[in-house]
């Protein structure tokens, strides 16, 4: 699929997985999961690979970008906003 309609997509859910560890860092693994999951489904494209950085704190408000990269190999940011503290997120692709 074009990498388009990737760039095109612009999703503000909530993820209701849990994301927070009992060290109120947020679960980098299951974001990605959840992450690579998403964007592949509501985007009808193969996600390749999904990155965040680790070690985010919990905190209300805090972003973030994540790098997705698709089954042809191009490459997309995804700007990851925590809405509260216990680790509910929303996401944006921004490129």
């Amino acid at each position: 699929m074009a990498a388009s309609r990737v760039v095109r997509l612009i999703a503000a859910v909530v993820l209701v997985a849990t994301l927070a560890a009992c060290s109120k860092v947020l679960d980098t693994t299951e974001l990605e999961s959840t992450l690579r999951s998403d964007i592949a489904r509501k985007a009808h494209v193969t996600v390749r690979s999904v990155s965040c950085p680790s070690g985010h704190p919990v905190r209300a408000g805090d972003s973030f970008v994540c790098t997705i990269v698709e089954g042809d190999g191009s490459r997309h940011h995804v700007t990851v906003t925590q809405t509260d503290d216990r680790g509910h997120v929303t996401y944006v692709v921004t490129d």
